[in-house]
């Protein structure tokens, strides 16, 4: 398949002079306000850049008014609202199709650098990932999920299954746990024990200044031998493709143990690249070249210009042989096991690129999945940021999209997958007793190993305490930048 070098461009677009819609942007939100010419020209870059580009890419363009160009008189008309808005998140949200309903995921980001690094598992972090429950009406209390290796978290001491709801000696709650959590600062946590319902303080406090951390994605690789099977596991955390290269010396591990069966744990993996999907994939299932892992479904428009200026396969993408640079040269032979089946350990953060890593082997080998029904993440993005025709970069701004810009379908097609998949066997994980991650004692890990062994059904204890508590959300669903599907970098391209 041809490779796709497609610059993300914000062209010039010709508009006919026809009524304007007046509830098409929210209310001005400099009436009254003198500004600047200067200013005024700032904003009309930026929100052109923000207007032409999801008007462009967006997958739901043609369903939100403020992006057809009918709604304007004119071209002067349309750039003097332009100018108005300084707020380019504000004008960024009036573009955005049904936010809590439909489009949950595009966002705008005003440093791409930060963009970028997120999108690669580098960022400022205490190094710990958790969920906040809500203990009593608005007041939320938090549990430890893991602790990256090396953080700022780990050399504190903070460990997996801590409770917490007191952060620098204010108590959490719905209003002001993100100004803690994500202030970038140093701060204390209060570590708690006890019940969920009858928390105490031990009067243990951790102190963690944040810190600059990259994230291995890889948390954990092992292979265990059960009932005389021999069966790998692996955690995997995020699809970052600077990290494939280490995911095939696992897989080639895997291989010269010779194991039978397959588990890889995506409880905690809310995405990343789909150039690591289908490394992954691949590595999992076959080398087939032939044969279609995952196809794009962009709006109609973009969808038919990249057709016919690439040709028809340019939004299918097949199984890979070898592992490719950024630049497209080939750096190593892929390591598969040539699987027909494998485990997956699922939950609420399993989301995107691990749905579609589900979705699109489904057609090809059986999926067992363990845990809960996973987010219900069907779609895709790609960085847009602000290139001339030329494909050069506009340097006044730093200014960055994040847009859904497609859904990802399987061989079949399938996709919408808007409630999620629900387990093959369903088992919540234990927050009460959180083991350490790896240990085949640990709840969702000792019941897939028993699942593999034969052992059905299993007889699990009630986590009535967690049970009692309801979900509130979770740090990597808090930053959209680690709930995606990302179409490698700058612009979609395919090996």
């Amino acid at each position: 398949m041809p490779r796709l070098k497609l610059f993300v461009i914000v062209s010039v677009l010709i508009f006919s002079a026809c009524n304007k819609d007046e509830n098409v942007f929210p209310k001005k939100e400099l009436e009254n306000k003198e500004i600047t010419e200067q200013q005024q020209q700032q904003n009309r870059i930026i929100n052109s850049f923000i207007w032409n580009s999801m008007r462009k890419y967006y997958l739901w363009t043609d369903l939100v008014p403020a992006l057809d160009s009918s709604k304007y008189e004119t071209i002067e008309k349309k750039e003097e609202l332009f100018e108005s808005y300084s707020d380019y998140s504000i004008f960024f949200e009036s573009l955005i199709y049904k936010r809590d309903v439909v489009d949950k995921w595009s966002w705008i980001e005003d440093d791409y650098h930060d963009l970028e690094n997120y999108l690669k598992g580098k960022s400022t972090s205490y190094g710990f990932e958790f969920k906040l429950l809500r203990y009593y009406k608005n007041d939320l209390i938090a549990v430890v999920l893991y602790v990256h290796k090396g953080s700022p978290a780990d050399i504190a001491g903070m460990e997996r299954g801590d409770l917490f709801r007191n952060v620098n000696n204010q108590n959490l709650n719905v209003s002001n746990y993100k100004n803690l959590l994500f202030s970038g600062k140093q701060l204390k946590f209060s570590i708690l024990a006890g019940s969920y319902s009858k928390p105490y303080d031990t009067g243990v406090d951790i102190t963690i200044a944040a810190a600059e951390i990259q994230e291995n994605p890889i948390f954990i690789d092992s292979v265990y031998v059960v009932e005389g099977k021999k069966i790998g596991y692996f955690m995997y955390n995020g699809f970052y493709s600077n990290y494939d290269i280490e995911l095939n010396k696992i897989f080639s591990n895997f291989k010269n143990e010779d194991i039978q069966d397959l588990i890889i744990d995506l409880r905690y993996n809310s995405g990343g690249s789909s150039k690591s999907l289908i490394n992954l994939a691949s590595m999992i299932y076959s080398t087939d070249t032939n044969k279609v892992i995952h196809k794009l479904q962009y709006n109609d428009k973009f969808q038919s210009y990249l057709e016919s200026y690439y040709g028809e396969n340019v939004t299918i993408d097949n199984l890979k042989k070898y592992l490719y640079d950024k630049d497209g040269n080939i750096t190593e032979e892929i390591n598969t096991l040539n699987l027909n089946k494998v485990y997956i350990i699922t939950s609420e953060m399993t989301a995107s690129a691990s749905e579609s890593l589900i979705n699109c082997l489904k057609p090809y080998i059986e999926v067992v999945t363990v845990g809960t029904q996973t987010s219900g993440k069907y779609t895709a993005s790609f960085t847009v940021k602000d290139y001339d025709t030329a494909g050069n970069l506009n340097t006044s701004h730093s200014w960055a999209l994040q847009p859904i810009v497609a859904k990802v379908k399987n061989c079949n097609n399938e996709t919408d997958f808007v409630d999620g998949f629900p387990p093959t066997l369903a088992i919540k994980e234990d927050l009460s007793n959180m083991l350490k991650l790896g240990s085949s004692d640990e709840l969702l890990l000792k019941s897939t190993l028993e699942l593999i062994s034969g052992i059905f059904p299993i007889a699990i204890k009630s986590d009535k305490e967690t049970l009692m508590l309801k979900n509130f959300t979770d740090s990597k669903s808090i930053n959209p930048s680690r709930n995606v599907m990302l179409l490698n970098e700058i612009y979609p391209s395919s090996h």
